[in-house]
């Protein structure tokens, strides 16, 4: 592989496809180094993409009489909304800040001090995701057909065990629909990645923090904030 000096010349690492020990070595030397790093994998119907901005100031356009009245924007939800006037609306651009945490970190989630309520809006996309990945960290490359879906239902468990969660979270149907690169799910997600990737090298905008996560089956895209 290229040694570290090679990341640490660009703006943005993108890493798609890695297992989770070249993504958290990738990561670890652009935050040495202050590169923007990104990473992403789809697999059958599923797929989300990662980002770690470290320490990221951007741009954003607000009405004139809210970035006035020093509102509160939220790095989560959508920009605020123009209020209705006579004639036209003034915007300025606003200066905002925010921090992200690493791979290793979001990872590090203590789930079983999660309330259970907690657990009613989190998408089970996530532990699918950590499965799949788990495959990919094993044997180097994704499922390809049924003779892993066995193999894909204990790696099922496992993750669900070291979460401290029931295995019932994800049913057994997940590991019939993780087969093969969709292109409809490719172009989700990697429309998603791309738009932050150009947000975070334009500085605008608010970016998403810090996991988008896909279900094709529902045809649903979440936002988590994934920190410890």
């Amino acid at each position: 592989g290229k040694p570290d000096e090679f990341f640490a010349r660009f703006s943005v690492v993108c890493a798609t496809c890695c297992t989770t020990e070249t993504q958290l070595r990738l990561n670890e030397v652009c935050r040495r180094n202050g590169v923007k790093f990104f990473s992403g994998d789809t697999w059958g119907y599923y797929g989300y993409c990662f980002s770690d901005l470290g320490s990221h100031d951007y741009a954003l356009e607000v009405p004139k009489d809210e970035s006035e009245n020093d509102v509160t924007l939220s790095l989560d939800g959508p920009r605020p909304k123009r209020r209705k006037r006579d004639g036209d609306i003034e915007m300025v651009t606003v200066k905002k800040s925010c921090c992200f945490c690493s791979l290793k970190d979001a990872l590090s989630v203590e789930w079983p001090k999660k309330p259970p309520r907690y657990f009613k809006r989190f998408p089970p996309t996530f532990f699918i995701v950590r499965t799949l990945q788990s495959f990919k960290d094993r044997h180097k490359q994704d499922p390809l057909d049924s003779d892993s879906t066995e193999e894909l239902l204990a790696l099922r468990s496992e993750v669900l065990e070291q979460a401290g969660l029931p295995t019932e979270l994800i049913g057994d149907s997940f590991a019939s629909h993780c087969y093969e690169e969709l292109s409809p799910v490719c172009a989700i997600v990697g429309g998603v990645l791309g738009q932050e990737i150009i947000k975070a090298i334009s500085c605008k905008d608010i970016p998403l923090r810090n996991c988008f996560l896909y279900d094709g089956l529902r045809s649903t895209g979440v936002v988590e904030a994934l920190e410890p």
